[in-house]
């Protein structure tokens, strides 16, 4: 598999997804839900409100490959914010490599 595709794959296969059901008449899930999309990193399916899907990271030298990342839907229908940012948010904070399974070592002075 090239580079180019792994780095640009999901994105693509994510905005196809995207197209598609944005011309789909009839909904996989009844009533309101967050709309799938992609955070630069990974793609999120549709989800009802007020619910939340996870997703393991793809391997890469910044994210530990156990870990996984996690995306909330709203009650309003929007996905989850960051609390201090106010920005559309997915929670990577266990995904960083070096940190999840690791401990600081301290030195002696």
């Amino acid at each position: 598999m090239s580079t180019l595709f792994q780095r640009h794959g999901p994105k693509m296969k994510c905005f196809s997804c995207i197209m598609k059901e944005s011309h789909r008449i009839k909904k996989t899930i009844a009533g309101p839900v967050c709309n799938t999309t992609w955070d630069g990193w990974l793609c999120w399916d549709e989800l009802k409100l007020a619910s939340q899907q996870s997703r393991a990271v793809q391997k890469t030298d910044d994210f530990d490959p156990h870990a996984v990342a996690s995306k909330v839907c709203t009650e309003t229908g929007e996905w989850g914010r960051h609390p201090e940012s106010n920005r559309t948010w997915t929670n990577f904070t266990n995904c960083k490599a070096n940190t999840t399974h690791h401990k600081t070592v301290r030195r002696k002075k």
